[in-house]
């Protein structure tokens, strides 16, 4: 395989991963919008499951799932987010509500 074709494959694969990293994004926002709507544990459990999920933007005012949780004195489910943000190597529970 010629040097071009190798740099095309590469590039094209590039691409396709960046494509399916914004769509699995978007999934998961639309998924936390839904969650904050009506199933606060779904939320709980994509803050679980997608450490990611942590500082996404949410939401006309752009608030993280979160924020909106606290905004809505939502205690319990607080907790369990702080929970899960702890859990996660990533980031600290102050960098999420600082951010």
């Amino acid at each position: 395989m010629a040097s071009t074709d190798v740099a095309d494959a590469e590039a094209g694969a590039r691409a396709s991963s960046r494509v399916a990293d914004a769509k699995k994004k978007e999934r998961i926002k639309r998924d936390l919008t839904e969650g904050i709507t009506g199933s606060w544990e779904s939320v709980v459990k994509i803050y679980e499951e997608h450490p990611e999920a942590h500082t996404m933007k949410i939401g006309k005012l752009e608030n993280t799932a979160l924020h909106i949780a606290v905004e809505s004195r939502r205690g319990d489910t607080v907790e369990q987010l702080v929970e899960q943000i702890t859990k996660s190597t990533t980031e600290k529970p102050e960098d999420v509500l600082l951010d």
